[in-house]
């Protein structure tokens, strides 16, 4: 059985660890790590250091700071704004708080952040990414401590605004975004799993529910992707965004 939280300590701003159906002390996430800024889909373009596709190809599990963090290997397929540090076989690696691993003994542990999604082996995802900077305004006693993430490296925008599945219509081949985990107050592995495996025989209708689903700003934001019927969409979108934000200041919702 899993004991609840206590409320001072279920806002959406706090990780959960659970291992074999209790909480382990391996801390929380850092207030600052996990923190949740609603965005508009302009928002999210400004913010980011890179937007992109990608595969992911692999992931490795470690704790850090009293933290799970899972790195993703990501395969980048297309850079719709900026970049980021690449390794030398050309993959991201693109950090996270939360993720699954086995402990001493091989117990098995998990720490999930509310509102948060995992990436799939194999997955097609659109991330918003930014470099893990943490608070410079920090206290210099809590400065001193480490950080789960590692200064520097590629991470979500937000935990909850970061990451999207791609899906592929099945009768016309044309791909799509959705917020996977937008319902799930815990999205594990085994929960997108499922999720993604219903979703690939929806059909336009289902399509259209499953767009506002992806751009409500509580869980499944930028909003905005709602508005888009496909993957090319949004991109148009992005790249126009991108470009009119070098000539203009102000670039405006819509190009």
């Amino acid at each position: 059985m899993v004991r609840r939280m206590p409320p001072r300590n279920r806002s959406s701003h706090r990780a959960a660890l659970i291992g074999c159906g209790v909480f382990l002390g391996l801390g929380l996430a850092p207030a600052w790590a996990s923190k949740y800024i609603p965005l508009s889909l302009d928002e999210a373009i400004d913010r980011s250091e890179a937007v992109l596709t990608a595969v992911c190809v692999g992931k490795e599990t470690a704790v850090r700071a009293g933290n799970i963090v899972t790195t993703y290997r990501l395969r980048p397929l297309e850079f719709w704004k900026g970049t980021l540090r690449a390794e030398a076989d050309g993959t991201v690696h693109l950090e996270q708080i939360g993720g699954s691993l086995k402990g001493n003994g091989s117990i098995p542990l998990a720490q999930y952040i509310v509102g948060t999604t995992p990436i799939l082996d194999g997955e097609e995802v659109l991330i918003f990414a930014r470099t893990f900077k943490p608070p410079a305004n920090r206290p210099q006693a809590a400065a001193a401590v480490q950080t789960p993430l590692t200064p520097g490296a590629p991470t979500l925008l937000t935990p909850f605004q970061g990451r999207y599945s791609v899906l592929t219509d099945p009768q016309t081949g044309e791909k799509f975004v959705v917020n996977p985990g937008a319902r799930a107050a815990l999205a594990n592995e085994a929960m997108v799993r499922r999720q993604l495996e219903r979703l690939k025989g929806v059909n336009s209708e289902q399509r259209r529910a499953l767009r506002e689903m992806t751009g409500r700003g509580s869980v499944g934001g930028p909003q905005g992707l709602k508005d888009f019927e496909s993957l090319d969409d949004v991109r148009a979108y992005v790249l126009t965004y991108v470009s009119r934000a070098r000539e203009e200041p102000n670039p405006g919702r819509r190009p």
